[in-house]
Protein backbone atom coordinates (compact mmCIF):
# COMPACT_ATOMS: atom_id res chain seq x y z
CA UNK A 1 0.00 0.00 0.00
CA UNK A 2 1.28 3.08 -1.10
CA UNK A 3 1.29 6.09 1.32
CA UNK A 4 1.72 9.94 1.42
CA UNK A 5 3.15 11.51 4.32
CA UNK A 6 4.70 15.16 4.70
CA UNK A 7 8.04 15.09 4.79
CA UNK A 8 8.56 19.17 5.54
CA UNK A 9 11.03 20.51 7.92
CA UNK A 10 13.18 23.91 8.50
CA UNK A 11 14.55 24.33 4.72
CA UNK A 12 12.69 21.23 2.83
CA UNK A 13 8.73 21.35 1.88
CA UNK A 14 7.77 18.28 0.53
CA UNK A 15 5.91 14.93 1.02
CA UNK A 16 7.80 11.39 0.67
CA UNK A 17 5.67 8.71 -0.62
CA UNK A 18 6.33 4.95 1.10
CA UNK A 19 5.60 1.48 -0.14
CA UNK A 20 4.77 -0.69 3.13
CA UNK A 21 7.21 1.30 6.08
CA UNK A 22 10.03 2.19 3.15
CA UNK A 23 10.20 5.76 1.59
CA UNK A 24 10.56 4.77 -2.44
CA UNK A 25 10.07 8.74 -3.68
CA UNK A 26 9.29 12.44 -2.71
CA UNK A 27 8.17 15.46 -3.82
CA UNK A 28 9.77 18.53 -2.80
CA UNK A 29 9.53 22.56 -3.77
CA UNK A 30 12.73 23.82 -5.66
CA UNK A 31 13.18 26.96 -4.32
CA UNK A 32 16.54 27.45 -6.59
CA UNK A 33 14.69 27.69 -9.82
CA UNK A 34 14.43 31.18 -10.66
CA UNK A 35 12.05 33.85 -9.86
CA UNK A 36 8.77 32.82 -12.79
CA UNK A 37 9.82 29.02 -13.42
CA UNK A 38 7.44 27.35 -14.27
CA UNK A 39 8.36 24.06 -13.06
CA UNK A 40 8.92 24.53 -9.46
CA UNK A 41 8.38 20.87 -7.73
CA UNK A 42 10.80 18.33 -8.32
CA UNK A 43 10.32 14.40 -7.84
CA UNK A 44 12.63 11.57 -7.26
CA UNK A 45 12.51 7.86 -6.60
CA UNK A 46 15.02 5.71 -4.39
CA UNK A 47 13.95 2.27 -6.13
CA UNK A 48 16.76 0.32 -8.53
CA UNK A 49 16.36 0.21 -11.71
CA UNK A 50 14.40 3.74 -12.28
CA UNK A 51 16.09 7.08 -12.79
CA UNK A 52 16.06 9.16 -8.88
CA UNK A 53 15.60 12.42 -10.87
CA UNK A 54 12.01 12.35 -12.68
CA UNK A 55 11.90 15.88 -13.66
CA UNK A 56 10.42 18.97 -12.44
CA UNK A 57 6.59 19.76 -12.40
CA UNK A 58 4.40 22.91 -12.34
CA UNK A 59 1.50 21.43 -9.63
CA UNK A 60 2.53 19.17 -6.23
CA UNK A 61 -0.21 17.17 -7.73
CA UNK A 62 1.84 16.55 -11.22
CA UNK A 63 5.10 15.33 -9.34
CA UNK A 64 3.06 12.94 -6.76
CA UNK A 65 1.63 11.43 -10.26
CA UNK A 66 5.32 11.17 -11.75
CA UNK A 67 6.35 9.69 -8.58
CA UNK A 68 3.26 7.26 -8.19
CA UNK A 69 4.00 6.16 -11.97
CA UNK A 70 7.59 5.36 -11.33
CA UNK A 71 6.44 3.18 -8.78
CA UNK A 72 3.64 1.39 -10.23
CA UNK A 73 5.88 0.61 -12.93
CA UNK A 74 8.19 -0.95 -11.07
CA UNK A 75 6.09 -3.12 -9.04
CA UNK A 76 4.84 -3.93 -12.20
CA UNK A 77 8.34 -5.51 -13.76
CA UNK A 78 9.62 -6.66 -10.56
CA UNK A 79 8.17 -9.63 -10.53
CA UNK A 80 6.55 -9.37 -6.98
CA UNK A 81 2.75 -9.35 -7.87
Amino acid sequence: MMTWKDASSTYVSGDSLYLGRWKVGSVFYDGARPRGALEVYRADCSLPGIKADLGGYETVIEARAAVERAVNHWIKHSGLK
